[in-house]
This record gives structure tokens, sequence and C-alpha cells, in this order.
């Protein structure tokens, strides 16, 4: 019982930093653009400040969204392996 709820938490920060992860590459620019619109640059947008900011966060992003599937296939592989039904019907085979 207490090993479900250790998958069931794994699963569940698994999920959010999936969350995490993704809200952050998917609104990278606008976290990083400034507030204020009064700005204005030349050249491209990737050598600003802005853009590096963009980058971090993309990358942040990437980290957490793959750190966060890899914990939810972690805990998922660990409710499947650890199933009682199917060491019953293994231990039956025996």
């Amino acid at each position: 019982m207490i090993a479900r709820i250790r998958q069931w938490i794994a699963f569940a920060i698994g999920l959010v930093a999936a969350g995490a992860g993704a809200w952050l590459r998917v609104f990278a620019k606008d976290i990083a653009a400034p507030k204020l619109k009064s700005y204005s640059w030349s050249g491209p947008w990737k050598d600003t400040v802005w853009g590096f900011k963009e980058q971090a966060y993309l990358e942040l992003g990437r980290i957490f969204l793959f750190f966060g599937l890899i914990v939810m296939l972690v805990a998922l592989i660990n409710f499947l392996w650890s199933n009682e039904a199917h060491h019953k019907t293994a231990l039956e085979d025996v």
C-alpha cells in the first residue's frame, strides 16, 4: 500500500515537472520580452538580451519536460513491475 502511494506521488511530481517544462517552452518569449513596449532594438532578436533569456527559458523548459517524462515513465514501469496480479500469475506458472 505504501509503495502505491509513493508511485502515485512520483507520478504526480513527474506530471508537475513536465507541465512546468511545457509551460516554460510555450511562454518563453512572453516571459523574456520586456514588459514595457517602448523598447526598440536593431538586429535580430536572438542577439538581444531578451533573445538570450528566451533561449535560457527554452532550455530550462526542455530540461524540466524531459525530467518529468522520465520520472513518470519510471513510476509507470515500477507500478507495472510491482503489480500484484503479475506476481501471482508468475508464481502460479512455476
